[in-house]
């Protein structure tokens, strides 16, 4: 129920929630928080932008994140 979501965010901060999820629009940040889910074993990774601006959000993943994750595959693959 949403009023229980309202209830659980007042014991956190906008500062502690950011310190243990990748969010913003740092893309070290973004990138940082996919290796580790990698390296964690995960093989699916869903990637979800909470707010208005879905196609800022968007760019960003096609212009900074995703060629630099092809880069990261590619090198994975090359190693292996």
């Amino acid at each position: 129920m949403p009023s229980l979501f309202e209830k659980a965010a007042k014991l956190v901060s906008v500062e502690q929630l950011a310190k243990r999820i990748p969010c913003g629009p740092d893309p070290e940040k973004n990138l940082q928080g996919i290796r580790e889910s990698i390296e964690g074993g995960f093989d699916r990774i869903f990637i979800h932008q909470i707010g208005a601006n879905q196609l800022r959000f968007m760019e960003f993943y096609a212009n900074e994140i995703l060629p630099r994750i092809r880069e990261l595959s590619e090198r994975a693959l090359q190693a292996a």
